[in-house]
């Protein structure tokens, strides 16, 4: 393999790791990366390996991958489906926890269970109010 197709899958490993942090910014995944190691790389530095201006690092992308939290085989592996399936997982585990901590508040607000089956201790007294008369 050409040594421009393994920059190549550096840039695309880069790339995926930015997008598996869920970050949009090019700038603002340099900046995760520069907090990890203390240093480098600047957005212009980061921006000229996306567009292919000079290699990726080794350090780059092992910083990338742990940023990701996605192993650096799978962000290396050109089948870009499975890093997207993998962090599609994360996020619709971290929304549905949220979405069922609301779903809890929102039916405790009303006096409704917080599960299915369950039933508000005020129908419960009525109930038992109701069979001691």
């Amino acid at each position: 393999m050409p040594v421009e197709d393994y920059n190549r899958r550096g840039i695309e490993a880069l790339e995926r790791a930015q997008k598996a942090a869920g970050i949009r910014s090019a700038q603002e995944f340099a900046r995760r990366l520069a907090s990890r190691t203390g240093g480098p790389p600047d957005g212009s530095t980061y921006r000229r390996w996306l567009h292919g201006d000079g290699a990726v690092p080794a350090w780059a992308l092992i910083a990338a991958a742990e940023e990701a939290q996605e192993s650096l085989s799978i962000l290396l592996n050109d089948e870009s489906s499975s890093t997207a399936t993998a962090s599609e997982l994360r996020q619709l585990r971290r929304t549905i926890g949220r979405l069922n901590a609301e779903m809890i508040e929102v039916r405790q607000a009303i006096g409704l269970p917080s599960r299915s089956g369950d039933e508000p201790a005020e129908s419960h007294d009525r109930a038992e109010a109701a069979e001691g008369e």
